[in-house]
């Protein structure tokens, strides 16, 4: 029975030639994907990583963080609701 397989190989030269030169294209196309999928990732990484600040804050705004006020903040001469 082992001789079966090895005679079909033999025997259709041209099919087996198709069968592995389709196979060696389609695992070059998967590492072909592979490899553009890390690079896109490790370039889109780099370059968040590499951004600098575009805008700054204000003092104003940094004293408005940092208070301690946590109740609801109004508008003056407004009620609650």
């Amino acid at each position: 029975m082992a001789n079966l397989p090895l005679s079909n190989i033999f025997y259709r030269k041209t099919r087996t030639g198709i069968g592995i030169i389709s196979v060696a294209i389609e695992v070059a196309l998967v590492l072909v994907v592979v490899g553009l999928v890390y690079g896109t990732i490790e370039e889109t990484a780099n370059r968040i990583k590499n951004v600098a600040p575009t805008s700054s804050f204000k003092a104003g705004l940094l004293a408005l963080l940092r208070t301690e006020h946590r109740g609801l903040v109004r508008a003056p001469g407004r009620s609650a609701w």
